[in-house]
């Protein structure tokens, strides 16, 4: 009678945590004439005509497509909300009436049919460029206060907690803003379980040539970029992020914990049907070990610091490719979490990765 009366109180006492899934999107680049003043011509850099091609072919059918896909499998796990990673859109947009436009159709296809939040990061192309930046203070930032049901923290920031389960969900804007938003929430729930930061520019490089757009390498201040390294993997996180157009899972192990970053390409770039396989680098541990004479690919040259905390602490680095067409289901359960990998419109998930 008195360990029956013992396990009443335990489990009374303890807070009952229960199984979620939730869904990923990023960069998925919406694009059409309607929402740019002007279509690129010969005077325009190159790049610009063969990014608009780009978008157009692939809104022409598979993105819809595959938005549907998603949002019914997620509807189909009753998941508890949805997470764009930025770069909802192309921008090049140039007044903030269109920028506002462009916004409006992409969360309508983002959100239509779908039983869920859905919150939204800031990424580079969402508010580039003449009237951006003002269009998103205006209107995506009044949206997530919406949708988060509080303020965002910071004027003209679209930074946001949440508490999920026990579990604590930071989203960080990269583009405006300070790591002393993540430090900050760290500090404030010691208590929970899992830690998930969401930001559209990587946390920690994808490898030495891109170390110009880690948010820890823009840290001018050496000992606060340790200090959130360090505080990340003591609480042993798990980042998402986009932008490189890549899909990649890298896991970086300190003495402290380790942080897992997974970063997904949603903008379908390639043929329906393109079976898509996983590349393990052969030597993680050495990514970062360039000689001193040799400069990164990026404009940011990898200073002594950024090595010495990179260097060997790599311990897996695998690729998904081709890696446009993915978004990812994120299954949380109790000490574990799971990310499966979709392309397309397949039903079936291509991958299934342990991050924790």
């Amino acid at each position: 009678m008195f360990i029956k009366c013992l396990l009443v109180l335990l489990f009374c006492g303890a807070p009952f945590l229960r199984a979620y899934d939730f869904v990923l999107f990023s960069d998925t680049h919406y694009d059409n004439p309607s929402v740019r003043t002007k279509i690129p011509d010969a005077k325009d850099p190159e790049y610009k005509g063969r990014e608009l091609k780009r978008n157009l072919d692939a809104w022409a059918e598979r993105m819809p497509a595959e938005i549907e896909n998603a949002k019914s499998l997620a509807n189909g796990l009753n998941a508890k909300f949805a997470v764009h990673l930025g770069d909802m859109i192309q921008g090049d947009c140039e007044n903030s009436w269109l920028y506002n436009k462009s916004y409006q159709q992409i969360v309508s296809k983002l959100t239509e049919g779908l039983n869920m939040p859905l919150y939204i990061v800031r990424g580079n192309h969402d508010s580039r460029g003449k009237g951006g930046p003002a269009a998103y203070n205006s209107s995506i930032i009044p949206y997530n206060e919406l949708v988060h049901h509080k303020k965002a923290q910071g004027a003209g920031k679209n930074n946001f907690v949440e508490m999920v389960e026990g579990d604590l969900h930071v989203f960080y804007d990269c583009l405006n803003g300070k790591v002393d938003y993540i430090l900050d929430a760290l500090d404030k729930h010691p208590e929970a379980r899992h830690v998930f930061v969401y930001t559209h520019y990587p946390l920690i490089p994808y490898h030495a040539g891109t170390i110009g757009g880690g948010v820890v390498s823009a840290i001018e201040d050496v000992t606060k970029r340790l200090e959130l390294v360090v505080k990340l993997a003591m609480r042993h996180a798990i980042v998402f992020c986009g932008h490189l157009h890549k899909a990649y899972c890298i896991v970086m192990t300190i003495p402290e914990g380790t942080i897992t970053q997974l970063s997904l390409f949603t903008l379908h770039t390639h043929a329906e049907g393109v079976q898509p396989v996983a590349v393990e680098h052969p030597s993680p541990t050495e990514c970062f070990r360039l000689p001193e004479t040799e400069a990164p690919a990026k404009k940011k040259t990898l200073d002594a610091s950024m090595r010495k905390t990179f260097d060997g602490a790599y311990s897996r680095i695998t690729d998904y490719v081709p890696a446009g067409g993915s978004f990812d289901m994120i299954t949380v359960d109790g000490d574990k979490v799971y990310a499966k990998m979709y392309f397309g419109t397949a039903k079936e998930a291509a991958f299934e990765i342990r991050l924790k």
